[in-house]
């Protein structure tokens, strides 16, 4: 996606959002997320998941990008849900504590 121009990254998101609306899903992220954080997540997280969804036929599935882990969330500066759960402070510090953490790794 960092390759891609802001109008390739608009064609291919849309693109993408259609195949999966198709296949009983339904994208469901912050309405203030850039178009290209959101089909980077899809095309560089979501699709290369071990284990995808299986929809069966008549149902639907809800993508909203959200694991429960605030720190490491991809729409973190769009979200506030966080704040029933983190404070700023607080995820801030344990941004801190996982950075460190993986320097030493």
């Amino acid at each position: 996606p960092d390759t891609l121009t802001e109008k390739q990254v608009k064609r291919k998101y849309s693109k993408l959002k259609r195949k999966l609306e198709k296949n009983s899903y339904i994208l469901e992220f912050s309405e203030q997320i850039p178009v290209l954080d959101a089909y980077r997540y899809l095309a560089c997280t979501l699709l290369y998941e071990e284990d995808p969804a299986f929809v069966p036929k008549g149902y639907t599935s809800h993508i909203n990008g959200c694991s429960g882990d605030c720190p490491d969330c991809f729409q973190l500066d769009y979200c506030e849900v966080k704040y029933d759960s983190w404070k700023d402070e607080d995820i801030k510090k344990e941004q801190e504590r996982r950075r460190r953490e993986t320097i030493q790794s």
